[in-house]
């Protein structure tokens, strides 16, 4: 849906799954470091994410507007900042499941409150099919009153 959406608005993808797994298929000293982090079903450090999106902001095709996918996933996230192929990870078990869930249920959810009390959040139902949540997406988008180009999709 988040590249389908870039391109409608002509904006940047900025996939914080892709930065993540990019560091870790680098396998550099970091790299192992996040796959750590990762395998454990623990979300990588708010300090990390926020410095691969600031890099990421730099490049030139982000410069009129971007899409961020996967972020923010926490409200530290949030206030720092106010298409890849299905494979299995080494992450993909019930145990890193539940801990990813746990790390959800705590540090993600809370985002809906935090957006609803500033009046920037729109729900979308995503069980229905995906063009229905595409045109969803966009309305809500068209509705947007902001003066940047900066959307949030989560995978």
């Amino acid at each position: 849906m988040a590249p389908r959406l870039a391109e409608k608005f002509f904006a940047c993808h900025l996939s914080t799954g892709d930065m993540l797994r990019a560091v870790v298929s680098s396998n550099s000293e970091l790299g192992k470091k996040v796959k750590k982090v990762m395998d454990a079903g623990q979300l990588v450090s708010d300090d990390l994410v926020v410095e691969l999106i600031d890099n990421s902001l730099s490049k030139p095709e982000c410069k009129d507007g971007f899409l961020l996918d996967g972020f923010p996933r926490t409200i530290v996230q949030a206030e720092k900042i106010t298409g890849e192929p299905l494979i299995r990870r080494s992450d993909d078990n019930e145990e890193a499941l539940k801990k990813r869930l746990d790390a959800y249920h705590k540090q993600t959810e809370p985002l809906v409150d935090y957006y609803k009390k500033r009046g920037i959040h729109t729900a979308v139902d995503a069980s229905k099919s995906p063009n229905d949540v595409f045109r969803a997406v966009v309305d809500a988008f068209s509705r947007a009153k902001c003066k940047d180009r900066v959307f949030f999709a989560s995978q």
